[in-house]
């Protein structure tokens, strides 16, 4: 099952999205995005338990962004406020200005898809995406008879048909069979 999660992640991350709290770190704009794997967009800069008070501004990945060699000092009023944020798409690194003064504890919530584990269960995503890992497993086991079963081949083409149907997605190939190991 968690193949056919992690597939589905691969073709539709969009099902995995999740609201994610991210403390800032100190004195620098690249971001450590926590289990994060695609982010989509920040919310804004919020309180530790994710109450959005500050919503921020996409801006272009710029000279801004860039470490000048300069060390953070800057001042804190106890207001610190975040003012933009930009998305690598390239590497989905995550990068927020200005930088926070090492005295202040500032959060940004974002929106972002986090790739499923073994733990990952039929809540965590998506009636769409459950469905296509259904599919995926049923194409899988069907595969597998194969060898032994000719009519088993149709059945598992339909289900792989089915599981990118499910994701309302087109599909690459017309015929794919899963052999079993022989070790």
């Amino acid at each position: 099952i968690v193949e056919g999660y992690n597939t589905v992640f691969d073709n539709r991350p969009d099902l995995f999205m999740e609201h994610k709290v991210i403390k800032v770190a100190h004195c620098s704009t690249l971001q450590d995005t926590c289990d994060c794997t695609k982010i989509r967009r920040v919310l804004g800069q919020a309180n530790e338990k994710g109450r959005v008070f500050n919503p921020l501004r996409e801006r272009g990945l710029e000279i801004g962004f860039q470490w000048t060699g300069k060390t953070c000092s800057r001042k804190s009023s106890g207001k610190f406020l975040l003012e933009s944020y930009a998305i690598d798409k390239t590497s989905e690194n995550l990068y927020v200005y200005p930088e926070v003064p090492p005295s202040e504890d500032v959060y940004i919530v974002v929106e972002c898809s986090v790739r499923p584990t073994a733990s990952t269960e039929e809540d965590d995503i998506k009636d769409d995406g459950y469905a296509a890992v259904i599919q995926w497993v049923l194409w899988r086991a069907k595969s597998m008879d194969v060898e032994v079963s000719p009519a088993s081949q149709s059945a598992a083409q339909l289900h792989y048909r089915a599981f990118f149907d499910v994701l309302g997605i087109t599909l690459d190939k017309q015929t794919v069979i899963h052999k079993r190991d022989n070790t």
